[in-house]
Order: structure tokens, then sequence, then C-alpha cells
């Protein structure tokens, strides 16, 4: 927790770079292969370190190349600056024995400082995360994509709020944060009434149309860390030639914006 506001009050921005990296998406100047994902990741993180506080890996982007892409995670993670924040974009979620050996694999093998978990199997599949005092486990709440309807808003009060009031009881070391997306910028609101100092990640920002602005306001709480995530818009810019410049640009555009409405906040 301390990292992550530390390196908020340094650069005094909320922006993470998502590193769902796509070959698919990216120039055809870079390989469709394990080299090619390196290259195009470590060339993200050099075009972006100086706006960025965070990055996200998604797992789905290195898995899918077997052990090779996790090795490749690795080396990218070794790669990134040690004073900016990393989240393991993974999901996991199992009964308690299985959650301790994801929790160690995640925290002690890759040593990342986050990571997002799926708290719908309860709280003995998210005890084993929360053991490590000094880490972040993102519970997934609202999330950014249309299906979020068919059950994260179900019930009355909706589900998504249940899992938050209930997930406050296990909050014995202060280490718990959310994942809600910035198309449900009212429901960020209903958090924040409920939990107020709660890190939020928050996705949905740039490809989803979520608006930065109003986002921001009603996440807004002092001293309470966040991470607006931003993947597509910034990586894929440009799929050209010149896709690093236009990714820095990209990167740079989103941190001043993001400065300014906090400046604005500030003055309120």
């Amino acid at each position: 927790m301390n990292k992550l506001i530390k390196a908020i009050q340094n650069k005094n921005s909320y922006l993470c770079v998502g590193l769902d990296a796509s070959p698919i998406y990216w120039s055809q100047d870079i390989p469709s292969n394990v080299q090619g994902l390196e290259y195009f990741c470590k060339s993200i993180i050099e075009a972006t370190q100086d706006y960025t506080i965070a990055y996200k890996l998604n797992l789905a982007f290195f898995e899918v190349w077997g052990h090779e892409g996790l090795e490749t995670m690795n080396r990218i993670l070794e790669f990134i600056p040690h004073d900016i924040f990393t989240v393991a974009d993974a999901k996991r979620s199992d009964i308690g024995h299985s959650a301790s050996f994801y929790a160690k694999t995640f925290f002690e093998t890759y040593n990342f400082d986050s990571i997002t978990v799926n708290p719908y199997m309860g709280k003995d599949s998210i005890e084993p995360f929360l053991e490590y005092k000094d880490k972040i486990t993102f519970l997934l709440g609202l999330t950014s994509n249309e299906g979020a309807e068919d059950f994260q808003l179900m019930g009355d009060p909706p589900f998504y709020e249940q899992v938050i009031r209930k997930s406050m009881l296990w909050n014995i070391h202060n280490n718990i944060g959310f994942v809600m997306g910035a198309t449900r910028p009212n429901a960020i609101q209903t958090l924040r009434n409920i939990y107020p100092k709660a890190p939020l990640l928050i996705p949905g920002i740039g490809a989803q149309s979520g608006d930065l602005a109003k986002t921001i306001q009603n996440a807004y709480y002092k001293d309470t860390p966040m991470l607006i995530t931003i993947s597509r818009a910034i990586l894929y810019a440009d799929t050209s030639k010149n896709f690093l410049q236009k990714a820095k640009e990209k990167a740079l555009n989103y941190y001043q914006e993001i400065s300014q409405i906090l400046h604005e906040l500030s003055l309120s």
C-alpha cells in the first residue's frame, strides 16, 4: 500500500497502463511470438514509465504462450522500475488450500504488488491473499463489461454491493481493494459512501468510453489510492512503426488530464 501511495504522490497521477499485449493489434513489424511479446511490452514501458504509477499485466496475454510466456512475463516484471506499482490481473479464486498457492505464486514467485481476485467463492478463498499484509488484493466489485449486468447488479441491494459490505468484515489488514468499472461511475460513488478508504482499480477508460473526469470525481477520497487503468487506448493508439511515439503521447495526455482533474479537486 505504501509503495502505491508514494508513487501517486511523486507523480500526482493515478495512471496505470494495462499491458494487454495482443499480436492481433500490435505493429506488423513485430513478430507474433514470445520474442515480439517481450519487445512490445518492454518498449511500451520505456515509452510510458515517466507518466505511469503502475503497470497491470493481464495473465491471459502471457499464459497463452505456455511456459515461455510466463518466463517472458517474469522478465518484463523485472524490467519495470522498482518504484512503479505492479498488478497481476489474474482474477484467481479457489478453495483455501489452492488459493494459498495462488497467493504464493503471484506474491512470492513473481513478486507482484497486487492481484485481482474473484470473490464469488467467499472468505476462505480470499484469506490466503490477505495474509500478505503489504500487498493489495483487488476483489471484483462491479466490472466494466456489459455482462456485469447478468449477476453483479442482481438483487436489492445489488450483488456487488453485498460483496463490498461483506468483505469489509475481512479487511483486518486494510489491504482489500476493489475493481470498479469506469462505465458505472454512480456505482463507484456508492462504494465510496460504503467504504471511503478502499483502494480502487478502475478499468473502462479509453476503448470502453468511461468518463475520466466523472470517474475520478466519484472515486476521489483524500489520501486514498486508486488506479485508472488504460490499456488499448495507449497500447494501440497507432499500429504502424510509430506506435511507440503515439503510445507515449497518449500516456502523456492522460497523465496531464488526470493531474488537471486532481488539481481542480484540490481547489474545490
